[in-house]
């Protein structure tokens, strides 16, 4: 970057150093990248802008399987999937296992390996389902099978706590989420907690509060866990510490 601001380049080269999931359209894909150079006299990237437009479906797409490989540790050299470079094609709710499904066939009876491992989840990521198909039997196979596991599933999930909505006092982080507009800045969050009788009761997190928002935003501690309190603050219940 040139110390002058009367001059700009022409052209910087910069690399992605994050990235924002996409929503609509791009959804499914990282949808805009945050941009850095790097600083030789510090030897770090620096954080420069978000780019997020410019971008074809392709592109996108691209970019998405590339990003997931670093972060799996995924060598370059070897496909992610049978079914082009992420695990769908289209989006979610596009008949995409049956073209996975295909896909996988051809290549196994082609002769490119002796197991193929299927697995998809439903549009809103409710619901998943898992395969393992081969070319050859798998001893340990055995058909038909029950794969309802809905009641050991609410064994162990053990009973569910009453909810208490407009409960004010001590409580403890159970969960928590902030949300974010589509520039990637937090626009609202909400934190599910556990009062000293073990009900559950649901609040606001203050945004525009830095202190409480980088408390559950920054990873300096985990929050889950935590305890604070519910309050009432301008008619809206928030978490305080």
């Amino acid at each position: 970057m040139r110390a002058s601001t009367t001059e700009r380049p022409k052209a910087v080269d910069l690399v992605p150093i994050g990235a924002y999931y996409g929503r609509g359209k791009r959804s499914g894909v990282y949808g805009a990248y945050l941009m850095a150079c790097y600083e030789p006299e510090r030897d770090a990237f620096q954080s420069v802008c978000k780019v997020g437009t410019g971008f074809t479906d392709e592109m996108l797409q691209h970019l998405h399987a590339k990003m997931a490989r670093r972060v799996l540790g995924w060598p370059l050299d070897k496909p992610a999937t049978v079914f082009g470079g992420l695990t769908f094609g289209g989006g979610p709710i596009a008949n995409y296992m049956s073209h996975a499904v295909v896909s996988m066939v051809e290549r196994l009876r082609g002769g490119d390996g002796k197991t193929g491992f299927l697995f998809a989840n439903g549009g809103y990521a409710t619901d998943n389902h898992c395969i393992v198909v081969s070319r050859e039997p798998i001893a340990a196979a055995q058909f038909p099978q029950n794969f309802d596991y809905q009641a050991e599933a609410d064994a162990a999930r053990g009973p569910i706590p009453e909810l208490e909505k407009d409960y004010v006092g001590p409580a403890t982080v159970e969960s928590y989420t902030v949300f974010h507009n589509r520039e990637g800045a937090p626009s609202a969050g909400v934190v599910i907690a556990r009062t000293p009788e073990g009900k559950r009761t649901l609040c606001h997190i203050d945004v525009p509060d830095a202190a409480m928002l980088a408390f559950f935003m920054d990873g300096t501690v985990e929050p889950v866990g935590t305890a604070g309190a519910v309050a009432t603050v301008d008619e809206r219940r928030v978490w305080q510490r």
